[in-house]
């Protein structure tokens, strides 16, 4: 696949400054890894003492987000009176760790709850309305949502509109919002002047328009509009003229921020809730939120927000000085050894937490975070890691069927039998990367009594999702959805696959040619010296890892590849690079794309062979520009850096 690699932007006078400003400190640092400090938005030498060391003052005022108070005064007010309280949220791993975090910091102030987690397959995503009516409303006083629920309008006015359950909506996701001019003019073709527009007056326009859902309140700022659904308290740092500076926050971060306030409110120590934060960390690193938050002052300088990053290196210590049950049943399952680090969250636990809620029911891995049993725990440890197993195996053979039925358009559309809808979104991305193009991956399921294909959405880098699904809905007509930037979940109907398909690559084609040659950023070009356990040292020091600090990236040039050991999925290198007289050896391990690459080095070896024989002259050695990660890899004691390929060009 043809791909292009792209120099992480960074300004290397303020990569010279770090440097300069870090060279009388205790953590001098070399001008690669300058850059990539700079590269993260990093200005000054606070900005780096909080990159480097998470600090209490780096959770901000949880009453800055809106309907803070409110929410508080309402739990409070229920609790005092000793009314019940139901928690519902969302099956994923975030929609898991934030179940747990509702049970758990309840629990710490005395507060029995009733946690409902919805089934992929039954209620699925968002707030189900037959749900909330035969399990919740009447039933409790007050209900409370965490990772779902803002653009939850048909559940949210069911509740309220009952007049016997009052709801919270805790949420992160993205609301439906938009330039009010703009929206109508896209939708009528006429550019309407609002002055003088009452707020009411710009809600029923739009709802007559169908741009928001009819069952909402809208809210207006300077001329952009909020769809909210009805309900007592919507605490989202999204929220449109929402004041709080971290807007990355995952589901069970806002709920943490709920309790920080709660705690407050209520004078219990903090501490208590700080130890919570591995659970947090969990969920936080499970959801891809980007570690830390860049916004612009009015004079256009970058501000720079460490809360996500806070969060989990403190879960990260947490999990490796305290580790709880839950730790300690994972790790023996899974054969983790030594130190944990936001890898084994992403890439180990994870996905161990997200698999029960893909395949069956969630709530597995809610009582696994929940379980204070050893015994008990290590059981619900060993069925997550089952139903994780299951996953792996579907995918491999959903994949391999569905292949022969796809077609590499701009916009990928998969609607297929083949696969359990629970590992829908797992096959997406895997067409996406493997593409390089938006995929949307849906089944049929039954909802009803009547079939419905429901799926996700995986998105490439410089294309939003839900703007894509914006305009396919223009196109289309009416369906459901909803998600993020790089991810959406979302139902069809079975008259609307052959329409949305056509609709779907059409929107994506609009973006450009350009958008689709994969893309690899690199944070600094590297000479074979540079390449030391010093430097290997200092990369491991910008951990953790994540959206907005991603690993690093380097890029050496002109190695000579000896000979490559052709592996499973991959291949094992032997590199050797000439500089100033010495010659530098490394090995590089490639792990997915060796049927795609190693083809390639065997042709131009033999085709740089054939000319050199024909011409009578020493065939040429095959050179190689190589992106990679730097790793260590231990045997017997002794330790070796290596090459960690992200991708290789020959020549």
């Amino acid at each position: 696949m043809k791909s292009r690699w792209i120099l992480r932007e960074t300004e290397d006078t303020q990569a010279e400054k770090l440097q300069r400003l870090l060279s009388d400190t205790r953590r001098p640092i070399s001008m690669a890894g300058a850059r990539m400090l700079a590269a993260a938005g990093l200005r000054e030498l606070d900005d780096v003492a909080r990159f480097y060391k998470p600090y209490k003052k780096s959770l901000s005022d949880p009453f800055l987000l809106l309907d803070m108070e409110k929410a508080v005064n309402k739990i409070m007010e229920v609790v005092d009176r000793g009314g019940k309280i139901a928690v519902y949220t969302d099956y994923d791993a975030d929609g898991v760790t934030t179940a747990a975090q509702f049970k758990n910091c309840f629990a710490i102030m005395g507060v029995q709850v009733d946690v409902f987690l919805p089934n992929r397959f039954q209620e699925g995503y968002g707030l189900h309305v037959g749900k909330l009516k035969e399990e919740i409303i009447g039933k409790y006083d007050l209900v409370i949502t965490g990772d779902t629920g803002i653009r939850g309008n048909d559940g949210a006015e069911a509740t309220m509109r009952s007049g016997l359950t009052e709801l919270i909506i805790t949420d992160h996701h993205d609301p439906v919002e938009g330039r009010i001019r703009d929206r109508i003019l896209q939708k009528t073709g006429e550019d309407i002047d609002l002055s003088g527009w009452s707020v009411q007056q710009i809600e029923d326009k739009l709802k007559e328009l169908d741009i928001v859902p009819k069952n909402c309140r809208v809210e207006v700022v300077g001329e952009d509009y909020i769809a909210l659904p009805y309900a007592h308290a919507i605490i989202n740092p999204k929220r449109l003229g929402d004041p709080y500076p971290c807007k990355t926050l995952s589901g069970v971060a806002v709920v943490y921020k709920l309790f920080q306030a709660l705690f407050q409110k209520r004078g219990i120590d903090e501490m208590k809730l700080i130890m919570t934060l591995d659970n947090v960390a969990a969920g936080l690193v499970a959801d891809m939120v980007h570690h830390i938050d860049v916004r612009h002052n009015e004079d256009g300088v970058d501000i720079l927000d460490f809360e996500v990053r806070s969060m989990i290196q403190f879960g990260i210590r947490i999990i490796n000085d305290a580790p709880k049950v839950w730790v300690r049943s994972i790790c023996e399952v899974m054969n983790l050894n030594g130190k944990l680090d936001e890898g084994h969250l992403g890439f180990n636990i994870g996905p161990m937490l997200n698999a029960p809620g893909r395949l069956d029911d969630p709530r597995p891995a809610y009582e696994l975070l929940t379980e204070t049993d050893p015994e008990a725990s290590l059981e619900l440890a060993d069925r997550c890691k089952t139903y994780n197993d299951t996953r792996k195996a579907q995918i491999e053979s959903a994949v391999k069927l569905v292949k022969e039925e796809c077609t590499s358009d701009y916009g990928v559309f998969i609607a297929s039998e083949h696969f359990h809808i629970g590992i829908a979104g797992l096959v997406a991305t895997r067409f996406k990367d493997f593409f390089y193009r938006p995929t949307v991956a849906v089944a049929p399921v039954m909802k009803n009594g009547k079939e419905v294909w429901k799926g996700s959405a995986r998105s490439i880098r410089d294309i939003h999702m839900l703007d894509v699904l914006d305009q396919v809905k223009e196109d289309i007509g009416h369906f459901e959805y909803g998600g993020h930037e790089g991810a959406a979940g979302l139902t069809l109907y079975p008259e609307q696959l052959e329409p949305f398909g056509k609709s779907f690559a059409v929107r994506c084609q609009a973006y450009g040619e350009e958008t689709f040659i994969k893309t690899y950023e690199y944070h600094a070009e590297v000479a074979p010296e540079d390449i030391t356990f010093q430097f290997y040292d200092e990369i491991e020091g910008l951990k953790p890892y994540g959206q907005g600090n991603p690993k690093p990236v380097y890029r050496l040039n002109g190695v000579t590849v000896r000979y490559i050991d052709p592996k499973k999925n991959g291949g094992l290198y032997h590199f050797y690079s000439k500089a100033e007289g010495r010659t530098y050896q490394f090995k590089g391990k490639e792990w997915n794309r060796g049927a795609e690459i190693i083809p390639k080095w065997q042709e131009l070896s033999l085709s740089k062979s054939k000319i050199a024989k024909e011409k009578g002259l020493p065939s040429e050695d095959v050179y190689a520009d190589v992106l990679f990660n730097l790793t260590v890899n231990e045997w017997n004691g002794e330790k070796k850096l290596e090459l960690d390929i992200v991708d290789i060009k020959y020549y």
